[in-house]
Protein backbone atom coordinates (compact mmCIF):
# COMPACT_ATOMS: atom_id res chain seq x y z
CA UNK A 1 0.00 0.00 0.00
CA UNK A 2 1.19 3.54 -0.46
CA UNK A 3 1.11 4.21 3.39
CA UNK A 4 0.74 2.17 6.80
CA UNK A 5 -2.16 4.24 8.84
CA UNK A 6 -0.52 5.83 11.85
CA UNK A 7 2.75 5.23 10.85
CA UNK A 8 3.75 6.69 7.58
CA UNK A 9 0.38 8.69 7.48
CA UNK A 10 -3.29 8.19 8.36
CA UNK A 11 -6.24 7.26 6.33
CA UNK A 12 -9.34 8.06 6.92
CA UNK A 13 -12.97 7.00 4.69
CA UNK A 14 -13.84 9.00 1.46
CA UNK A 15 -15.87 11.98 1.49
CA UNK A 16 -15.67 11.67 6.03
CA UNK A 17 -15.17 14.93 6.71
CA UNK A 18 -15.72 13.72 10.42
CA UNK A 19 -13.15 11.23 10.22
CA UNK A 20 -10.66 13.62 8.68
CA UNK A 21 -11.23 16.15 11.27
CA UNK A 22 -10.88 13.87 13.93
CA UNK A 23 -7.41 12.49 13.20
CA UNK A 24 -5.75 15.89 12.05
CA UNK A 25 -6.94 17.09 15.65
CA UNK A 26 -5.35 13.81 17.21
CA UNK A 27 -1.94 14.89 15.51
CA UNK A 28 -2.58 18.33 16.58
CA UNK A 29 -3.20 16.81 20.22
CA UNK A 30 -0.17 15.01 20.20
CA UNK A 31 3.08 16.60 18.24
CA UNK A 32 5.85 13.63 18.94
CA UNK A 33 3.32 11.48 17.08
CA UNK A 34 2.65 13.98 14.53
CA UNK A 35 6.24 14.53 13.85
CA UNK A 36 7.19 10.96 13.87
CA UNK A 37 4.66 10.18 11.45
CA UNK A 38 5.63 12.78 9.19
CA UNK A 39 9.17 11.67 9.21
CA UNK A 40 8.30 8.66 8.73
CA UNK A 41 6.45 9.10 6.22
CA UNK A 42 9.15 11.40 4.08
CA UNK A 43 11.75 8.75 5.05
CA UNK A 44 9.07 6.10 2.87
CA UNK A 45 8.27 8.45 -0.02
CA UNK A 46 12.06 9.21 -0.43
CA UNK A 47 13.11 5.21 -0.22
CA UNK A 48 10.82 3.89 -2.39
CA UNK A 49 10.41 7.35 -4.58
CA UNK A 50 13.62 8.91 -4.65
CA UNK A 51 14.90 10.14 -7.85
CA UNK A 52 18.15 7.35 -7.67
CA UNK A 53 15.30 4.65 -7.14
CA UNK A 54 13.63 6.03 -10.12
CA UNK A 55 16.90 5.89 -11.98
CA UNK A 56 17.26 2.67 -11.13
CA UNK A 57 14.53 1.66 -12.00
CA UNK A 58 13.87 2.99 -15.26
CA UNK A 59 17.19 1.99 -16.44
CA UNK A 60 16.28 -1.31 -15.50
CA UNK A 61 13.01 -1.22 -17.51
CA UNK A 62 15.26 0.05 -20.59
CA UNK A 63 17.55 -2.93 -20.30
CA UNK A 64 14.49 -5.45 -20.23
CA UNK A 65 13.31 -3.98 -23.41
CA UNK A 66 16.37 -3.58 -25.00
CA UNK A 67 17.14 -8.04 -23.86
CA UNK A 68 13.22 -8.61 -25.26
CA UNK A 69 14.63 -6.80 -28.42
CA UNK A 70 17.78 -8.70 -28.91
CA UNK A 71 15.69 -11.94 -28.12
CA UNK A 72 13.27 -11.13 -30.75
CA UNK A 73 16.12 -10.26 -33.46
CA UNK A 74 17.35 -13.76 -32.61
CA UNK A 75 13.76 -15.68 -33.26
CA UNK A 76 13.52 -13.76 -36.52
CA UNK A 77 16.75 -14.92 -37.85
CA UNK A 78 16.29 -18.08 -36.43
CA UNK A 79 18.85 -17.70 -33.61
CA UNK A 80 22.22 -17.81 -36.24
CA UNK A 81 24.88 -15.33 -36.39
Amino acid sequence: SVLRDGETGMVVPPEDSAALAGRMLSLLDDPVAARAIGEAGRRDVLARFGTATMVERTVSVYKEVIRAKEVLNQSRKGGTE
